[in-house]
């Protein structure tokens, strides 16, 4: 099937693989915080937001320590994992879009509060999945949000649940997960933007 991905530079016939962007190895430690116990979990958390702040204020690439982000992929795991087997884990996985403008919607919402352009590539791809399984992408943005604000540990997981569920919003964002192999057919356009 012909999907879009969004992602940095790549080259045309590049074959992508299940987690492309390594994102287990960030959100792990969050995991691990997070089997252990809430009150670790939220230490986690602390961590984070002061590794945020010096990346930040040091110039460096804030993505990479963006605690919310890790945070919320934690949770995401942590409940599929005791909750949601059978489903595809969104860290095991690539993230695909049916058409362009879904793409470029997600990517206007990353640059949502930074302060450093983002540039990404949308590439056309095709995509070797017979059973696509869609998530509503607005339902994780909730959980980042709540992550990021006040952490309400127990409304991100709330969270998770209705995003495995399936449920959508009123104004769905539908991001395809899949862990199977995915050829570059080409490269759509470039993305990019100032905030």
């Amino acid at each position: 099937m012909k999907v879009f991905y969004m992602s940095r530079k790549l080259e045309t016939g590049d074959g992508l693989c299940p987690d492309e962007n390594k994102y287990l190895s960030r959100v792990d430690p969050f995991i691990r915080a997070l089997e252990r116990s809430e009150d670790c979990f939220y230490s986690m958390i602390l961590q984070g937001k002061y590794l945020y702040s010096v990346f930040r204020h040091s110039g460096l690439n804030e993505e990479e320590a963006d605690y919310a982000k890790w945070a919320a992929e934690a949770v995401f795991e942590y409940v599929r994992r005791r909750e949601f087997p059978n489903s595809v884990s969104r860290l095991g996985c690539n993230v695909y879009y049916d058409a362009p403008e879904d793409a470029r919607q997600i990517f206007r919402s990353l640059g949502e509060g930074s302060e450093k352009a983002v540039q990404m590539y949308l590439y056309e791809v095709e995509l070797d999945e017979k059973r696509p399984t869609y998530y509503d992408r607005s339902i994780f943005r909730m959980a980042y949000e709540i992550l990021g604000e006040n952490q309400d540990l127990n409304k991100a997981i709330q969270t998770a649940r209705r995003y495995f569920a399936g449920k959508r919003t009123s104004t769905p964002l539908l991001e395809l997960l899949s862990e199977k192999q995915a050829i570059i057919l080409t490269e759509a356009e470039e993305l990019h933007q100032e905030s």
